[in-house]
């Protein structure tokens, strides 16, 4: 898969965006085709015309261009990725505007899968799923150092690229909703919800302050789903989603996946704590009870079982006509 799908959504690449195809951006960036466009920006394949190395251009489109806090939150992502400096985000290289005053970032094109497009192939074994995890915390971790919060961490911000030897090296996209330094950083609009509502944490989906373990219970989720082919909450409208996070218990994954090893489980349920305070309280925390998974050596996870024993009561405390119907 090209990078079709990165910092954009999937859509329809034959209309304006094609303008800039065949030209050469500052005199460095010679344009080459449209990757993917989505509903805040473009994204270009194009070529450094000294180096000759193959880089993806973000565009901010022209009829957005006029929205100051769409501009904000369009170069927030690009500083915000920058800053961060770790080898699993996204490298930012360059940023500036066009002459018909359109916004753009330079950034290193990638050429792998998203992490969507390997679940859908199938269920990951529980060593992919660790060494993808174990990746996924050192990127996140060296964000939360950073001061920054991603808030909308999914499988399509995750992209798996060969590096070396390693086919699943982790790529981490898309700060453009990152919660930066303080309270008061963030970006917020009237009814707008910011974040993917399968991968929202509680505190989220209330509306309530979020720090960086809301990014601990979106890892979670996306263990979850990539052990067990689904998310563990889904719903036919957005409340119905937000209501679940808020309230309901996930089925266990070892009642879907029987051999999934019960350490790993228990390290997911504790990342989908409900409460912030009974999830791991850093990155580092989940590394390194990932780590105990690989080692076998048990995990802190199953020492301190808080979100077990509150699927397990749960499951107790549903009368039977219940429990028979969903369990069928």
């Amino acid at each position: 898969m090209s990078q079709a799908e990165l910092e954009a959504l999937p859509g329809d690449q034959d209309g304006p965006g094609d303008k800039l195809v065949g030209t050469t951006i500052d005199g460095r960036y010679e344009v080459e085709s449209v990757l993917g466009e989505g509903g805040m920006g473009l994204v270009y394949k194009a070529k450094h015309i000294v180096l000759q190395k193959s880089l993806a251009v973000k565009v901010l489109r022209p009829d957005v261009s006029r929205d100051e806090e769409i501009i904000t939150r369009f170069r927030q992502e690009a500083q915000s990725a920058s800053a961060i400096g770790n080898q699993h985000i996204i490298d930012i290289s360059d940023f500036g505007t066009l002459p018909d005053q359109s916004t753009y970032f330079v950034m290193e094109y990638l050429e792998g899968t998203d992490l969507t497009g390997a679940i859908e192939a199938g269920v990951l074994e529980p060593v992919r799923v660790v060494h993808i995890a174990k990746q996924l915390c050192q990127a996140l971790g060296a964000a939360h150092e950073a001061g920054i919060v991603h808030r909308d961490l999914k499988p399509d911000n995750i992209y798996l690229i060969r590096r070396g030897g390693d086919a699943n090296f982790v790529k981490v996209l898309d700060f453009g909703i990152a919660k930066v330094g303080g309270s008061s950083s963030k970006l917020t609009r009237a009814g707008q919800v910011f974040g993917t509502p399968h991968y929202m944490s509680p505190e989220q989906c209330s509306g309530s302050g979020v720090d960086h373990r809301t990014d601990v219970y979106a890892l979670g989720i996306i263990l979850y789903e990539m052990c067990t082919g689904a998310v563990p909450f889904d719903a036919d409208n957005l409340m119905g989603i937000l209501t679940k996070h808020l309230y309901e218990q996930p089925v266990a994954p070892r009642q879907m996946v029987p051999e999934l090893p019960e350490d790993l489980e228990a390290v997911i349920l504790k990342a989908m704590a409900k409460q912030a305070d009974l999830r791991y309280q850093n990155m580092g925390e989940l590394y390194e009870d990932l780590l105990r998974v690989e080692q076998g050596v048990g995990t802190l996870a199953r020492a301190q079982p808080t979100n077990i024993d509150a699927i397990l009561l749960y499951r107790a405390a549903r009368p039977p006509a219940i429990r028979s119907r969903e369990e069928t």
